[in-house]
């Protein structure tokens, strides 16, 4: 295989999930079927990715709440959903998130430093790249905060029971900021859409030094080809199980 595949949050957490799950959809890049809980994901980022847009917005012009609900049906993504009951329902909870969030927020509103920036940068020569959904620019000079949107229904209240593949995420985006304007950042968190709460979750160097350590353990197993089969609960829902079954 040729040295020169980039890893990025979701690759890695893949090929810990399964690294043949991996190699159907990274390395023979077999198609999957559309999810409707990430075209649900995407429509809620779309809209807060606007509402904190520096280009579109400043702190003297906050974004009206009636422009935002609307943006629901203008940015709405309608793959992967059952049936159009379904769909309704998913456009109705959209509209339920966006309402509660800008109620909780909107008297703190600032917008952002930056939104879905991207990042790529080098550990032991292995490219990671990811995109940071918003950045905030705190006002003590020089610190900044990263915060990632969360859609799907688990949450974490406690930051210091987050498991470490799930901080990986976090860890991760907080290298890249680093590396890319060569500034520390300050917090990082994630906001729990559905159930409208924010957690901020420590970090500590001891986590670098393990997530970079995976990192370049996990990029060793891809590189030896090692993608054997993980069975589990979660292959009945894998789009390649059929693949993976008839595959010798």
């Amino acid at each position: 295989m040729e040295r020169n595949l980039s890893l990025s949050y979701s690759k890695i957490n893949t090929f810990l999930e399964c690294p043949k799950k991996f190699y159907f959809q990274y390395i023979l890049k077999l198609p999957s079927k559309p999810k409707y809980y990430f075209s649900f994901g995407e429509t809620i980022h779309q809209i807060l990715e606007f509402m904190y847009n520096p280009k579109l917005n400043s702190s003297t012009i906050i974004p009206r709440l009636e422009k935002l609900v609307s943006l629901v049906d203008e940015y709405w993504i309608g793959e992967g959903y059952w049936d159009e009951t379904q769909e309704i329902e998913a456009k109705n909870e959209a509209r339920r998130i966006i309402l509660e969030y800008y109620k909780k927020n909107i008297f703190s509103y600032r917008p952002a430093f930056s939104v879905e920036e991207r990042f790529s940068f080098n550990i032991d020569n292995i490219q990671i790249t990811g995109k940071i959904d918003r950045i905030d620019k705190l006002p003590s000079i020089n610190n900044f905060e990263i915060l990632d949107y969360k859609t799907g229904n688990d949450i974490f209240t406690n930051p210091d029971r987050v498991d470490f593949i799930s901080k990986l995420q976090l860890i991760i985006y907080s290298l890249g900021f680093n590396q890319k304007y060569n500034q520390e950042v300050k917090s990082v968190g994630w906001y729990f859409l559905r159930k409208n709460i924010r957690t901020n979750v420590n970090i500590n160097e001891t986590d670098y030094i393990d997530a970079k350590a995976l990192i370049v353990k996990v990029y060793n197993e891809i590189m030896n080809e090692n993608y054997f089969k993980c069975q589990g609960m979660k292959c009945q829902y894998c789009d390649y199980i059929e693949k993976c079954n008839s595959d010798i």
